[in-house]
């Protein structure tokens, strides 16, 4: 009897083992059914883990992070406050889907956009995806930086630079009078001064030739000669 009944016993085990192994298989056993993700209840596939690098971007003033191929253009996730991007309204969580013509997904992308770009223009056009509203928008991306306000003795002066030649400054000169010149300056190598034409102003004021005062690079003096051959001396002080 008890051989009968290991031998019974043996079989029920080994049986209820082999219904185990056929009820409870594991889903998707097979490997060819692994290799794409699967999705979920939206219809999106699971990712576990991707490599998303970030890299910064001294052009614009933006840290930025490609989605490894799972995601379209760059992603803003820091914005330099004094960065050309932070003066065209850019926020961290935008995607920036295209600069000028040039579909962006890299850093390299990114370079040979900025890299295409003619050095006379003012502005470029970007596409974005808004974090705010999340529509794809495009914006005019302006290529010119505030890069001080200066007093002088004619009025104030307003001038700007593009990163891509930050030695030309480009601006304009408002006299105490109400009247607007038009400014065009080369900024020195050492930034020890700057040489500049001014045009559209009825009072004549032509080229005019800063130095920096006493290594104070908010400060500078010169002259300036008019139309007329007149000189007289120029002063400037950065307000801001």
């Amino acid at each position: 009897m008890n051989k009968i009944t290991f031998a019974i016993s043996t079989f029920l085990v080994m049986w209820i083992a082999q219904c185990g192994n056929a009820q409870f298989a594991p889903p998707n056993s097979n490997p060819s059914t692994n290799s794409n993700p699967s999705p979920n209840s939206q219809g999106t596939p699971k990712i576990s883990a991707y490599i998303s690098p970030t890299f910064y971007d001294p052009w614009s003033g933006l840290e930025l992070e490609s989605g490894g191929g799972f995601q379209a253009g760059l992603e803003i996730v820091k914005v330099d406050p004094a960065g050309l991007a932070m003066r065209n309204g850019l926020e961290i969580g935008d995607v920036i889907l295209k600069v000028d013509q040039f579909t962006v997904s890299n850093q390299g992308d990114l370079s040979a956009a900025i890299a295409s770009i003619p050095p006379q223009l003012e502005c470029i056009e970007i596409e974005l995806i808004n974090i705010r509203n999340g529509k794809v928008e495009r914006h005019q991306f302006n290529l010119r930086t505030l890069c001080g306000n200066y007093q002088t003795n004619f009025g104030r002066l307003e001038l700007a630079h593009k990163p891509m030649n930050p030695g030309h400054l480009t601006g304009q000169l408002f006299f105490y009078s109400g009247d607007v010149a038009t400014v065009s300056a080369e900024m020195n190598l050492d930034h020890s001064g700057m040489n500049g034409s001014t045009r559209n102003s009825r009072y004549g004021v032509s080229n005019f030739r800063l130095s920096v005062v006493g290594g104070n690079k908010n400060c500078m003096e010169g002259i300036v000669t008019t139309q007329k051959g007149q000189v007289i001396p120029f002063s400037v002080f950065k307000r801001n």
